[in-house]
């Protein structure tokens, strides 16, 4: 397990370097998919999802996607503020709460092992660290076949790709970039609302044991 843990931060490391220096050139409308298509074809995630917090209360707005991530918005609960601090959360809802990354294991909850390809529903792990873009708050959702991905350094090396990745999107954008902003905006996905079921999220720690399978 530290083998397999040293080899992927070496990735992200790895990914992170490539990232700084193409992502300051790039428009900011084209940032999330190539964060995306990085995030599995270069660091080996299963899958790479990026969304933004919507207009409409209790939505995010898909903003790009990766891999094994297709539909993951349908399996997201982001409660409103005016739902309180009893609302029913996953794993998005608190990194967006927190402003912390924030892992979990697929199969404890009953929304996102329905949503995961057999791949991931029996022992895939969630990981998810807050973005900021257009001044809304943002995710970067990343799912692996492997429970224990997602520990101490990998966090780590992953919470500073992530604060790469909002300066860049922070940067002024282009006039290109402001026509293709627009044109997200004007797309609407249905609200993903507080229901029912409760999702078991665990906070990042420094070890793996933070995560227990269940």
């Amino acid at each position: 397990a530290a083998a397999n843990e040293v080899m992927q931060v070496s990735r992200v490391l790895r990914l992170r370097t490539s990232l700084s220096r193409s992502l300051r050139n790039m428009g900011s409308a084209r940032i999330p998919g190539e964060v995306c298509r990085a995030m599995v074809e270069e660091a080996g995630y299963a899958g790479a999802w990026i969304g933004i917090a919507d207009h409409h209360p209790g939505a995010l707005l898909p903003l790009a996607t990766a891999g094994l991530c297709t539909g993951l918005a349908d399996a997201v609960i982001v409660p409103s503020e005016d739902d309180g601090a009893a609302a029913p959360s996953d794993p998005v809802a608190e990194a967006l709460r927190r402003r912390q990354p924030v892992v979990s294991l697929i199969h404890q909850d009953e929304r996102l092992a329905a949503w995961a390809p057999p791949s991931l529903a029996a022992g895939g792990a969630c990981g998810v660290l807050p973005l900021e873009m257009a001044g809304r708050p943002g995710v970067l959702v990343l799912v692996s076949a492997a429970g224990d991905t997602f520990c101490g350094g990998e966090v780590e090396a992953l919470s500073a790709l992530a604060a790469d990745i909002t300066a860049a999107l922070l940067l002024p954008a282009s006039p290109s970039d402001a026509d293709a902003g627009e044109g997200m905006d004007r797309r609407r996905p249905e609200a993903t609302t507080a229901a029912t079921s409760s999702f078991r999220t665990r906070r990042c720690r420094p070890k793996c044991s933070a995560v227990s399978k269940s």
